[in-house]
């Protein structure tokens, strides 16, 4: 069964607001922002360099992240622009370690959030 595909940032106004407003986290392979949304879905937008590889490489980075952030946000409650950056070492990843990557950012993302809201009421 196929799954629904992933809805993309297209526009550099969404890009530079998620950098702008955004968190962020950082691993090995990846840069990852997000910024909640309005919509009922998540968007996703990828910035995978030519300095990591070939177009084919870089076009298998691509699939990869889409597989492992549709695995990661298909049960999540809120909507998130995502913005993900592939680093050069993301050429040797696997499906399961950016799926490792992407869940230990959103964990971090819940628990900020959360922190805030607990912060805000005392």
């Amino acid at each position: 069964m196929r799954q629904k595909p992933l809805h993309s940032l297209t526009k550099r106004r969404d890009f530079k607001a998620v950098f702008n407003e955004g968190v962020s986290s950082s691993s090995s392979f990846l840069v990852i922002y997000a910024k909640p949304n309005e919509f009922s879905f998540s968007r996703l937008g990828l910035a995978v360099s030519r300095k990591i590889g070939n177009a084919v490489l870089r076009n298998r980075i691509r699939r990869l992240l889409r597989e492992a952030v549709r695995e990661c946000v298909k049960d999540m409650a809120e909507h998130y622009d995502f913005v993900i950056i592939a680093r050069k070492e993301s050429a040797e990843g696997t499906l399961k370690m950016f799926i490792s990557s992407i869940e230990k950012f959103i964990q971090k993302l819940y628990h900020a959030k959360n922190s805030t809201i607990i912060h805000s009421r005392l």
